[in-house]
């Protein structure tokens, strides 16, 4: 059997190995459960501008970000149609219109994409393409870096702050905000809404009557949970019962400090002292409680109903299982986390096919605290009580306390210094009382963090740990500690490495530790060596984790003891119907009287049909012959889950029950309880309102209507909860903890281009609580247009248009149809213009009849019949046109540039070619070169016959404009009477040389005293301004607008 083991293993590492698969694809689609989760800060050019943004990464390293979020950021505009996968918008001089395929030909290798329940997220090296921008993860500082590839390019939100006079420094998340936020609401009671299970179970000895409850709602304007479980037999009731105010957003704090707060049964489990303090008692805290934060191994602390059996993930592979206690509660202990983001998800399994997922992060290396900050956690609990009585605890008898404290300072230079203190008592000794102090140094390095902590107390006793996390590149992590700790019995020594790789879909886990104990009377050493190899193997997430400890002691008679053992599982979907998990245990060689071989061996198999039926199949097997068999039945109608299990076990022989499980909830609006077996206990409910607002007030008044028949998306179950005929929706199952966004649909309401007034609302609930909001609607319009070419009939595809308002303002770009048609849906009643985009009408050498159309759209207007536009040649458009404006006259065109340089350039090549009257002008972003001034167009068009053919090919008639005002900024002027500036008699370009370096569009005119530097040529002082706000410091100083 031994041979046969390490065989096994062989085998089962080849196959890992060879296992690992690549995505070649362009553009790759993934689905959410496929990524892992990342939080980095965004920073613009050194500059935070938000922290602990949420991100993914996929299998290969490339990491997804928030399309939305980055364009509310840098407040540009920046758009994403998912039907016609279409990207939209500009920025500065910079404008947005391509679509997701021919972004993501221009880049090398496979782009990934998904569309998450936070929205759209895009491989950062799509985004780089479309902000012309370089975005780089810097693990040293776990940030996103935006930086833009022209040094000269600024975003929108750096104008805006510069405007303002204030400084681009740290900007505060409560400045950068989601489009509409509905804070969370804490009321003074909502009715409980939760689970409910009953069970009968029949056995050779008794008959057991269980009860368990796991209800949510607010009380007192607090969040309340409360956990019971109750059976016949024992009689005892065990039980949680907490109450709690978080956060109502993500951005704004509790009394102006305080993160989170409560009191009743609670629980912290990742204190600095490595042991959780839980109990009867309250306490609060600063920190996020989104994310947990913590350098060595962490803890995770989960309320779920009774005897639910719990899944740990991480990577998608199973690390470890095991049931709730009879108070609701799972606590996995001694969990390796890795520098940076680690999400693990918890997979619940309730005993009658309830199935629920959760996720929990803990975060390592970005939470050193700012300059000058302080965070900190208090709790102060008896550890040995819980508001239910039950066999370890006695609620009436003397409180004996348990005080815990931690607080972190902010040093600078990415340093933060840590004081905690945690003082416990014993029952029945007054004396005694344990009290610890701990100190804490923690460093971010790059790409690692490093924390340093001491603890003593009035003894002798002392513990001394060092830790040092860190990364190397995006796919490995490591970890190294070292500690010694001395108590009344034993001095403890131990180092540990931890390393953790990824390649693709295959992970790899080593860690090892040896460790010394100093006894009074003996001493020994422990080596432990852990190799923990993982990958999806067709379809299924298998992973094999090798032990082996080796125990030396320094007594002669006792011999050296080696443990060689193992453990394996994989979990398998069969399509959406059928779910194995299997697991096994085993041991490698022998230990005293035990023999080599599987010590251990789980199968479960849960199933369900595509209606009502569900069950489940646990098989376990143990030594000694010992067994169990366990087989679930739910039949599952939409309000109630009648079940039915059967369990023998060789211990004791057959168990028989029935029950039933239920959600509880409450319908206010139809009064009357709402029992559901199709959503999760722990979720909120959404009270909306939605109105025809028709005065546009944004408020409900006597001139607004209910709107009924409103849907409201995304969650499946909504699909049959429609507004009633007052506007009233009851919405359950709404998640909790962060941001979500709904989705509307008006189809069966009285028009379906009513449509809301606020497009982007996002929500934060809390379990059991209810959300009321208000929705107001009105009428929007359609409007389409066609295209016609005058000249030869016919009208290139993909005609870019603008939708401007009455300032001239682009409010969206978009293209015509392959039929020359266009149209525009859900527009908002109000003034606007539409007009063909100009620099494209000049590229083609066409002009467009009107030059834009007027659109008034008024309320109740369904759809907008938009008069043609008529497209014709230039030189076409000029013989038609007869009269001439006293500042207008006739001239021939060569083209317009986006270079001022090359307009110069051009100028002079036809000036040296006999074309003294050449001149350029500057229009908008570009410049245009023409020769000549004539009064009529014959007399332009017999001009243009004299010139070489290599000319006239290029030039056309056109009518050109005069007299308007041209601004300049004036950079520099030094006086010609300076030595260093003249060169032959004339200013000398080498005396601006080091501004010339810093700026492109810079020209030299020469004056009666002095040399003047001068950068573009602009038709408005406002885009002479807009220029003159982007320069940089050193230049801007002493810069000023002139005119011309």
């Amino acid at each position: 059997m031994l041979t046969f083991f390490r065989f096994f293993s062989f085998i089962t590492i080849i196959v890992l190995l060879l296992t690992s698969t690549a995505s070649f694809s362009q553009q790759v689609q993934v689905n959410e459960q496929e990524l892992d989760y990342e939080i980095f800060d965004i920073v613009l050019k050194e500059k935070t501008l938000y922290q602990s943004a949420e991100f993914y990464r996929t299998n290969d390293g490339s990491i997804l970000a928030p399309l939305q979020l980055i364009e509310s950021l840098l407040e540009i505009d920046l758009t994403y149609n998912p039907d016609t996968r279409q990207f939209n918008g500009g920025f500065a001089d910079i404008k947005i219109d391509t679509n997701l395929q021919q972004v993501s030909s221009s880049i090398t290798g496979p782009t990934y994409w998904s569309n998450t329940e936070q929205g759209y997220y895009f491989d950062i090296k799509l985004i780089s393409k479309l902000l012309q921008s370089e975005l780089i993860i810097n693990y040293n500082i776990l940030s996103l870096i935006i930086t833009p590839k022209d040094k000269t390019l600024t975003f929108p939100i750096e104008v805006r702050l510069l405007r303002e006079s204030k400084e681009l420094a740290y900007l505060p998340t409560d400045t950068v905000h989601y489009n509409f936020m509905v804070d969370d609401q804490y009321r003074l009671f909502t009715p409980p809404k939760g689970q409910v299970a009953l069970g009968l179970a029949n056995n050779s000895s008794d008959t057991t009557l269980n009860t368990n409850l796991s209800l949510y709602g607010d009380v007192l304007n607090h969040a309340a949970n409360l956990t019971l479980n109750t059976n016949t037999v024992s009689k005892d009731v065990a039980g949680r019962l907490n109450f709690k105010r978080d956060q109502v957003s993500p951005n704004k704090k509790i009394l102006g400090v305080l993160n989170n707060y409560s009191f009743g049964d609670v629980s912290n489990t990742l204190t600095r002292f490595g042991i959780p303090v839980s109990g009867l008692g309250f306490s609060f805290s600063t920190i996020d409680k989104r994310f947990n934060n913590y350098y060595g191994k962490a803890i995770i602390d989960e309320n779920v109903p009774a005897g639910w059996e719990v899944e740990l993930y991480r990577y998608g592979l199973l690390i470890a299982i095991t049931t709730a206690t009879e108070d609701g509660r799972v606590l996995f202990e001694d969990i390796d986390v890795n520098y940076g983001t680690n999400r693990f998800t918890l997979k619940l399994y309730g005993p009658y096919g309830e199935t629920e997922t959760r996720n929990s992060d803990v975060i390592v290396g970005n939470q050193i605290i700012k300059q000058g900050n302080v965070d900190f956690t208090v709790n102060y609990v008896d550890q040995t009580k819980s508001i239910f009585n039950n066999s370890s605890s006695d609620i009436n008898s003397e409180f004996i306390p348990t005080f815990y404290m931690q607080s972190n300072i902010g040093l600078g230079n990415k340093t933060s210094l840590g004081l905690g203190y945690l003082s416990q008592e014993y029952a029945g000794i007054a004396s005694d009382k344990d009290e610890q102090v701990i100190l804490s140094l923690s460093k971010s390095l790059p790409s690692s963090l490093l924390d340093i902590s001491t603890t003593f107390n009035d003894t002798d006793e002392y513990n001394y740990n060092i830790n040092l996390v860190g990364a190397i590149g995006q796919q490995d992590r490591y970890r190294l500690t070292a500690l010694s700790n001395k108590t009344d019995t034993v001095e403890n020594n131990k180092i540990t490495g931890y390393y953790f790789s990824r390649f693709d879909n295959f992970t790899i886990t080593g860690v090892s530790s040896l460790t010394e104990n100093i006894y009074t009377t003996e001493k020994n050493d422990i080596q432990n060596y852990q190799l923990i190899v993982g990958t999806p193997i067709l379809g299924a997430s298998i992973s094999n984790k090798f032990d082996y400890t080796k125990t030396h002691t320094d007594i002669i008679t006792v011999p050296d003891k080696e443990i060689i053992k193992g453990e394996l599982s994989a979990t398998k979907s069969f399509g959406s119907l059928v779910t194995s998990r299997f697991s096994l245990n085993y041991l490698l060689n022998q230990i005293d009287i035990q023999e080599p071989g599987i010590t251990s061996a789980h199968l479960n198999t849960n199933w369900r049909t595509l209606t009502q039926m569900n069950g489940s199949l646990d098989i376990s097997l143990y030594e000694n012959d010992q067994y169990q068999i366990i087989n679930r039945f739910a039949w599952k109608t939409k309000k109630i889950n009648f079940t039915n299990n059967i369990t023998y076990s060789s211990l004791t022989k057959w168990t028989v029950g029935i029950g039933i499980t239920f959600n509880l909830d409450y319908d206010y609006y139809k009064n009357e309880v709402n029992l559901q077996s199709e959503y999760t206990a722990q979720s909120s409910t959404l009270d909306l309102f939605a109105y025809h607002d028709r005065n546009k007030s944004g408020n409900f008044d006597e001139f607004d209507s209910a709107l009924s028949g409103v849907k409201f998306g995304s969650v499946t179950y909504w699909d049959d909860l429609p507004t009633n005929r007052r506007g009233y929706t009851y919405l359950p199952n709404a998640r909790i903890g962060r941001p979500f966004k709904i989705d509307y649909d008006t189809r069966e309401t009285k028009s379906d281009l009513l449509s809301p007034v606020y497009d982007d609302v996002y929500f934060y609930t809390h379990a059991g609580g209810v959300t009321s909001f208000d929705v107001p609607f009105n009428y929007t319009s359609y409007l389409d247009g066609l295209i016609v070419n005058l000249s030869d009939k016919t009208v290139p595809p993909s005609i870019p248009l603008e939708l401007v308002t009455m300032n001239n303002k682009v409010l969206k770009t978009f293209k015509s149809d392959f039929n020359s048609s266009y149209s525009l849906e859900k527009m908002w009643p109000g003034k606007y213009k539409i007009r063909i985009e100009p620099g494209y009408l000049d590229k083609l050498g066409l002009v467009s009849l009107p030059a834009e159309h007027l659109i008034n759209i008024k309320t109740g207007t369904n759809f907008v019949d938009v008069p043609d536009f008529e497209l014709i040649n230039v030189e076409e458009h000029v013989k038609n046109t007869s009269e001439l404006a006293h500042n207008e006259f006739y001239t021939v065109q060569f083209g317009a540039y986006d270079s001022r340089e090359y307009c110069a350039l051009r100028v002079a090549q036809l000036k040296q070619s006999g074309f003294a009257d050449a001149f350029y002008i500057i229009e908008g972003t570009n410049c245009k070169v023409f020769v000549g001034e004539f009064r009529t167009g014959a007399a332009a068009d017999e001009y243009k016959s004299t010139m070489p053919k290599t000319l006239v090919d290029d030039g056309f008639t056109v009518i050109y404009r005069e007299g308007e005002d041209i601004y300049s900024i004036q950079v520099e002027a030094y006086s010609i009477q300076l030595s260093a500036v003249i060169k032959d008699g004339k200013c000398d370009t080498a005396a601006f040389e080091e501004i010339t370096r810093k700026l492109d569009h810079l020209y030299i005119v020469e004056t009666d005293s002095y040399c003047k530097l001068y950068l573009g040529d602009y038709t408005s002082p406002l885009n002479a301004r807009n220029a003159l706000d982007k320069l940089p410091d050193s230049v801007k100083k002493g810069a000023f607008l002139v005119k011309h």
